[in-house]
């Protein structure tokens, strides 16, 4: 089965509940760049939803706000891969650091490098963020294996001494056979996280795709 092709059936609908789609490993091997990659599967997403838009980072597939600022960082090529897309509807930097966003992180080849396995990963990113708030402020945890992938999703109420409380939604997908973890992040103020949730992070979060089909390095 050619790439493209899987490419096609990675998109097919299974975007319930921030799942990605899914599918499976490329078995011819030439491979299209990742811009023919990119630009394949962009042109299989059905219309956006009004007042936004799709894209594609690294291996990940989501909606963005029209007109939100968005800003990108990767650390060097040498060991693993670890890039990270964020947007907010206000401009924001390392320093300033934004109120409401979405943020898709991604780790590559983790494994090769000698790092935990990305399952392994993401249980450690969670455990670090249960384990410094209170047993209250863990509003959702939830975990499931589908196939090669592991799940999880996690929201919890952060508040800082001195700073505005916020909410946090994560949703974590883990594939120890590809060595590949996206982690997928909405957060905003607790006093506008109904509304904000739901304008922009319920319908970034129903439609999130990932495909497995994308070289790592």
């Amino acid at each position: 089965m050619s790439i493209k092709r899987l490419l096609r059936l990675a998109l097919l609908p299974l975007l319930i509940h921030a799942f990605p789609a899914m599918a499976g490993e490329p078995s011819a091997p030439a491979s299209p760049s990742r811009d023919e990659i990119r630009t394949m599967v962009l042109a299989q997403m059905p219309p956006a939803p009004e007042g936004f838009t799709w894209n594609m980072f690294h291996n990940a597939v989501f909606l963005e706000p029209k007109g939100w600022f968005i800003h990108d960082l990767q650390r060097p090529a040498q060991g693993p891969v670890i890039a990270t897309h964020a947007m907010s509807p206000k401009d924001f930097s390392l320093q300033q650091q934004f109120e409401t966003g979405f943020t898709v992180q991604v780790f590559s080849n983790l494994m090769k490098y000698g790092k935990p396995s990305p399952s392994k990963s993401a249980a450690m990113m969670q455990w670090d963020i249960t384990k410094s708030h209170a047993k209250e402020d863990i509003r959702y945890f939830s975990q499931a294996d589908k196939g090669d992938f592991k799940v999880s999703w996690l929201e919890y109420r952060d508040a800082p001494p001195g700073l505005k409380p916020i909410i946090v939604r994560h949703f974590y997908l883990a594939n120890d056979t590809t060595d590949n973890l996206n982690v997928f992040i909405f957060e905003s103020p607790e006093s506008s996280w109904n509304q904000d949730w739901k304008t922009y992070g319920e319908v970034i979060f129903k439609r999130l795709s990932a495909i497995p089909a994308y070289p790592n390095d």
